[in-house]
């Protein structure tokens, strides 16, 4: 009984023995030393070969390996360090290519994204690939102008300095030109043929001549005199009567010669009659060319006559104006009168006034 008993505890022994864990990696471990540990440490087939002590000694390296043991703050990035490809706080700034500026100050972020200033003032464009400056004006007398190119510069001299009250400022066809305001109230802005504005003194206009034109009378007057207003009036009047021997034709009745110029008011009227039964006339005022009015007439009975009334106005008329009526009854074409009826040779009467 005391051999069986001797070898079981040796027996014991031995499984303790074979049962010690290997050593494992040190966190934090590279990917390589942390499959070897899981080869090493998980044995396959050993029976209680894996303890408590090794499974948080695998899990703490395995969490070491893969995080950064510090956080600096909420947003912070992890970075890998070294050639051995392990995690780790970030250390340096992001570059350009990670989304970052490759600085770690509002100046180096900005110098990093725009191009690098050269003087206060310093102004960023876009060119339509990249950023660039123009270099700040620190003259005071440019005003920063723009390329069709869309490439923004400094143009010399822009705006001049102001002289007094009033000033202005003009465009010489090079640049801004400044012309000093009046301020004696006797002058009146002017420009030369050039577009060179200036003042010019100026003084009340006086009227030294009037000439009397189309449609007035007297003058030229320089000192004092009278224009008239000269308004041209013709009236005519047939002294008897004018027979119309067809239905064909028109044939004229009273008839004015006013020229071939100015603007005409013409008014006239024709009495007709017919010695042998009713009839229809037709009668025009005109110039024997263009029709100013027109209208028809009916002859009742030979004891009715008709009188028509013809009015209108005329430009530059192209002969005399005229009344002018033709019979359209075909068996009176030979019968129809232009008719003083009651002989005091009114009748058939025309008026014309020239208004322009």
């Amino acid at each position: 009984m005391r051999l069986l008993l001797t070898l079981a505890i040796l027996a014991v022994s031995v499984c303790e023995v074979h049962a010690q864990a290997p050593t494992s990696c040190t966190a934090p471990c590279t990917k390589s030393q942390l499959l070897n540990d899981v080869q090493t440490l998980f044995p396959d087939n050993t029976v209680g070969a894996i303890t408590p002590s090794i499974l948080r000694t695998f899990q703490t390296n395995l969490l070491n390996s893969s995080m950064p043991t510090a956080p600096t703050g909420t947003g912070a990035f992890a970075c890998y360090t070294g050639t051995t490809g392990l995690l780790g706080n970030c250390t340096s700034p992001l570059g350009l290519s990670l989304g970052g500026t490759g600085a770690i100050t509002q100046q180096g972020a900005a110098t990093a994204v725009f191009p690098a200033p050269t003087r206060p003032g310093d102004i960023a464009y876009w060119t339509g690939t990249t950023w660039a400056t123009v270099q700040g004006n620190n003259t005071g007398s440019q005003v920063l102008t723009e390329s069709s190119a869309g490439v923004p510069s400094w143009t010399p001299g822009a705006f001049p300095s102001a002289v007094r009250v009033g000033d202005i400022v003009y465009w010489s066809g090079t640049g801004w030109v400044s012309l000093p305001g009046n301020n004696s109230g006797t002058q009146a802005l002017t420009e030369s043929p050039t577009g060179v504005p200036s003042w010019a003194t100026y003084t009340n206009g006086t009227v030294t001549s009037i000439v009397a034109g189309t449609g007035l009378s007297g003058g030229t007057i320089t000192t004092s005199g009278t224009v008239a207003l000269n308004v041209q009036a013709l009236t005519t009047s047939l002294p008897g009567d004018v027979t119309i021997t067809n239905n064909t034709s028109y044939f004229d009745g009273p008839s004015v010669s006013q020229g071939t110029t100015g603007t005409w008011f013409a008014s006239g009227f024709v009495t007709l009659v017919d010695s042998v039964a009713a009839s229809n006339v037709f009668c025009k005022l005109w110039d024997g060319t263009t029709v100013i009015a027109n209208g028809r007439g009916t002859i009742v009975s030979t004891s009715q006559p008709v009188t028509l009334t013809l009015s209108g106005i005329i430009t530059s008329p192209a002969g005399n104006i005229k009344i002018s009526c033709k019979d359209i009854t075909a068996a009176n074409g030979t019968n129809t009168v232009f008719s003083d009826t009651d002989s005091n040779t009114h009748s058939l009467t025309l008026m014309v006034s020239r208004i322009e």
